[in-house]
């Protein structure tokens, strides 16, 4: 009878340290599927966040406006106009060019400056624009520092061909929208404008449309 008693008594003592254990194990093995949920949910939550912000990243910085020279004519040797479009390629965004300060250059040497004043372009939307330069008379340039730049030009309209680059350096853009405001600088390189005399017109002609350089900076 004893032994049945202390039989018993270890069964029972076995069945009580058991029962914990397995209700623990129990618990994890619910929580497991749970738990993978949860961290499932924390990393797409992560994309999601990643995804919308460069969305909105994307969408919302500027991109450089398109300007293309349309025509470039001389009237006579001392003036020269340009024309030229202007496209805004943001969806969202409106620009305002700041005064423009352009400078046209012969074989490297600035021989003319102007400038354009302030204008708006609305978002997906162009613009055409021209501008003068005044090129003083070759007695004139005969007595500073870029005197060949003109000799070099007479000897090259002998030939009957020209070419021009127009430069535009430190011109502040501001880009806006209706939850956006950025300031850029802004600098444009149009290189090699072409120009060739045809003897039958008397007159000078731009050989070619032509895209030029645009690239931003932080304005200071």
């Amino acid at each position: 009878m004893a032994s049945i008693d202390l039989e018993a008594a270890r069964i029972r003592t076995s069945t009580l340290h058991f029962t914990p254990h397995s209700s623990t194990s129990s618990g994890l093995n619910k929580a497991r599927p749970l738990l993978r949920c949860m961290i499932w949910a924390l990393i797409l939550l992560v994309i999601a966040i990643s995804a919308c912000t460069f969305a909105v990243w994307y969408v919302l910085r500027p991109r450089v406006p398109i300007i293309h020279i349309n025509s470039f004519d001389i009237s006579n040797s001392t003036q020269y106009k340009m024309g030229f479009t202007v496209k805004n390629r943001n969806l969202l965004t409106s620009l305002w060019f700041c005064t423009l300060n352009m400078s046209l250059f012969y074989n490297g040497h600035k021989i003319s400056s102007s400038s354009l004043e302030t204008f708006s372009l609305n978002k997906m939307n162009e613009t055409t624009q021209s501008v003068e330069f005044a090129v003083a008379s070759p007695n004139i340039w005969l007595q500073i520092e870029e005197t060949n730049a003109i000799d070099d030009m007479g000897m090259e309209v002998t030939r009957k061909r020209l070419s021009f680059d127009v430069e535009v350096r430190d011109s502040v853009v501001i880009s806006a929208g209706k939850l956006y405001y950025n300031k850029k600088k802004m600098e444009i390189l149009c290189q090699d404008l072409k120009m060739e005399y045809f003897f039958k017109e008397r007159s000078w002609k731009f050989m070619g449309e032509k895209n030029c350089l645009v690239r931003f900076s932080n304005a200071s």
